[in-house]
C-alpha cells in the first residue's frame, strides 16, 4: 500500500459511494464518480501544498465479497468522504464501509477532531435528514445539486442546463477540498490550537428550522472561507438539558452569533416548552454586550404556524430578550453583506512616504481589469490604453486549479485601487457574480474603498446589455468598438493626464 500525507495511514482519503452513482455524464463517456475523484484530488493537493492519497474501490459492478483490501484501506484512512444519494443510504456495502471506518477511527485518533468529524458528505442528491445514518447527520456536507425553482425538485449540477451550474459545481468542490485540507493539516499538527487558531473570530451559527438549513450551510462555508471558526460543528442534542449545555458552552466561545427565523417554529427539545430556535436566541441575549448577535428574517416571510406567527410578532415589536439584536429582514445577500462589515479586519500597516525625489513604486495606481478568458483579445485595447497612461493593470489568471484562480482573484481585489469589469461573451449571471465580489472585497481585508468601479460592456450585443443600469459603478458601452474618449472619468479618478 502507498504512503499517505499523515504518518501511520496508508490513505489520506477513502471515497465511499454506491456504484450505481458512477454513471455516464457526457457523450465522451465520462463517469460521475471518476470525474469527482480526479478533480477533487487535484484541488486537495493544491490546498494542502503536498501530494495526498485518495483511494476508492474501482470495481465496475458490485460484488458480493467484501475484500480484505477494502477493509484494510478503511482501517488505515484519515478521512472518509461519503458520496450521499438515495442509493448510498440504502446500500449495505456502504453501511459496512462506514462501520469499519468508525470502529478503526476510535483507535487511531478518534472520529471527531476538535469540532470536526473525520467523515465529510458530498451530497450528490438530497436525502431526508431522518433517513441519514446517525453517524452522517453531524458530518459536514457539501451539496452538488440545485433545486428547480418551479418544482422544487433536485437536479444534479452536472445535468443542470443553467449556464452557472458548472461554475457552482466547481466552486462547491473547491470548498470541499479546502475543508478536507484543513482537517488533514489539523491532524498533521495535532488537535492543539495554534496561536493563529486562537486569534480567529468564533461565530456561533444557530441551528435553524429545516427550511433554512441550506442557507446556514452556505453561510458556514462563506464564514470559514473568510478565516472564521464556526460553532457548533454538530447538531445540538434534542433534550432540554443536553441542548442548553452545548449551546451555552459554544456561545461562551463566540464573539458573534447569527440566528435564523423561518416559517416554522422549529423543534421543541424533550422536556422543554420552547423551540430550539427561541432557546438559542435567549441564551445569546443573556450574554449581553460580550456577544454581538444578528437575527435574520427572510424578506416577506409569512409564518406557517400560529406559534411562529406569535414569536415573529414578539421579535418585530421588540418584546423579547433579543431586543438588542441586529435585526435584518431582507434577502440572504443582505445578511451576507452586513456580516462582511461586521467581521473584524486586520489593520493594514501604514505606508511610509518616500522622500521627495525618490520614486515610490507603490504610488503607481493599479486597476484590476476583470474579464473572462474568452474576452482576452477584446479587452486588449483597454489594457494597452490604461498602461500607456501610467496605470498598472492587473488581470485574472487563465490557467490553474479553481482554488488557485479564486485566490488570485481575491488578492487582486485586495491590492488594486480600482476595478473595471469587462462584460463581453459571458452571461449576465457572471457579471452579477463579479459585482457581488466587489461588495465582498471589504471582508477579504481591504481597508480602503475603490477609487473607481466600472462595468465595460463589449460585444456581442444583447437586449440585457442595452438595458443594463447600476448605481454601484460607472457603465461604459463599447458595443461599437473601443473608445478612449469614454474613459476620461476613470483617468480623472486617478488624477492621470488624459491628453
Amino acid at each position: 500500500m502507498g504512503k499517505g500525507y499523515l504518518t501511520g495511514f496508508s490513505s489520506d482519503i477513502f471515497i465511499s459511494y454506491n456504484h450505481i452513482d458512477n454513471h455516464q455524464v457526457d457523450a465522451r463517456g465520462t463517469l460521475w464518480v471518476d470525474n469527482f475523484h480526479k478533480e477533487l484530488h487535484g484541488l486537495i493537493n493544491t490546498c494542502v501544498g503536498h501530494p495526498v492519497t485518495i483511494w476508492r474501490d474501482p470495481r465496475v459492478t458490485g460484488s458480493s465479497v467484501f475484500s480484505e483490501e477494502i477493509a484494510q484501506r478503511l482501517r488505515e484512512t484519515v478521512i472518509l468522504i461519503a458520496i450521499v444519494s438515495p442509493g448510498y443510504v440504502e446500500s449495505e456495502w456502504c453501511s459496512r464501509e462506514r462501520e469499519i471506518f468508525v470502529h478503526a477511527a476510535s483507535g487511531n485518533g478518534g472520529l471527531d477532531i476538535g469540532n470536526s468529524r473525520r467523515i465529510i458528505k458530498a451530497v450528490k442528491l438530497p436525502v431526508p435528514i431522518e433517513d441519514l445514518p446517525e453517524v452522517l447527520k453531524p458530518a459536514l456536507g457539501f451539496e452538488l445539486f440545485s433545486l428547480e425553482e418551479a418544482t422544487g425538485k433536485p437536479i444534479d449540477y452536472l445535468f443542470d442546463p443553467k449556464p452557472e451550474a458548472e461554475r457552482l459545481y466547481r466552486r462547491t468542490l473547491s470548498h470541499l477540498a479546502q475543508s478536507v485540507a484543513d482537517l488533514l493539516k489539523l491532524m498533521f499538527r495535532g488537535s492543539e490550537q495554534t496561536p493563529q487558531d486562537r486569534t480567529k473570530t468564533v461565530v456561533y451559527l444557530a441551528e435553524p428550522s429545516s427550511e433554512l438549513q441550506r442557507e446556514r450551510d452556505a453561510l458556514r462555508m462563506e464564514l470559514e472561507a473568510r478565516g472564521c471558526t464556526v460553532v457548533p460543528r454538530q447538531p445540538l442534542p434534542h433534550t432540554i438539558e443536553g441542548c442548553t449545555e452545548v449551546a451555552r458552552r459554544e456561545l461562551a466561545r463566540a464573539r458573534i452569533s447569527i440566528h435564523f427565523l423561518g416559517k416554522r417554529y422549529g423543534l421543541i427539545p424533550e422536556g422543554g416548552e420552547r423551540s430550539l430556535i427561541e432557546l438559542q436566541t435567549e441564551m445569546a441575549a443573556a450574554l449581553g454586550a460580550s456577544l454581538k448577535s444578528v437575527l435574520w428574517i427572510p424578506r416577506a416571510l409569512e409564518a406557517a404556524e400560529p406559534l411562529q406567527a406569535a414569536y415573529l410578532s414578539r421579535i418585530r415589536t421588540q418584546q423579547t430578550s433579543a431586543a438588542n439584536f441586529e435585526l435584518i429582514e431582507g434577502s440572504f445577500e443582505d445578511l451576507k453583506n452586513f456580516l462582511v462589515d461586521l467581521l473584524p479586519r486586520e489593520r493594514a500597516p501604514e505606508k511610509v512616504k518616500a522622500p521627495v525625489g525618490e520614486l515610490d513604486s507603490e504610488a503607481v495606481p493599479q486597476i484590476y481589469v476583470v474579464r473572462d478568458r474568452e474576452d482576452r483579445e477584446q479587452v486588449a485595447p483597454l489594457i494597452k490604453f490604461l498602461f500607456e497612461h501610467g496605470i498598472e493593470v492587473l488581470t485574472p489568471a487563465d490557467e490553474g486549479e479553481e482554488v488557485q484562480l479564486r485566490q488570485d482573484h481575491q488578492e487582486n481585489l485586495k491590492a488594486c485601487d480600482g476595478v473595471m469589469i469587462w462584460w463581453g461573451k459571458t452571461k449576465k449571471v457572471w457579471l452579477d457574480y463579479m459585482m457581488r465580489d466587489l461588495d465582498r472585497a471589504r471582508g477579504l481585508g481591504r481597508t480602503a474603498p475603490f477609487r473607481s468601479k466600472a462595468v465595460c460592456i463589449g460585444s456581442p450585443p444583447a437586449p440585457e446589455k442595452s438595458e443594463f443600469m447600476t448605481h454601484k459603478a460607472q457603465v461604459f458601452s463599447f458595443l461599437s468598438g473601443f473608445s478612449s474618449e469614454a474613459l476620461k472619468p476613470v483617468l480623472e479618478a486617478f488624477k492621470v493626464d488624459h491628453a
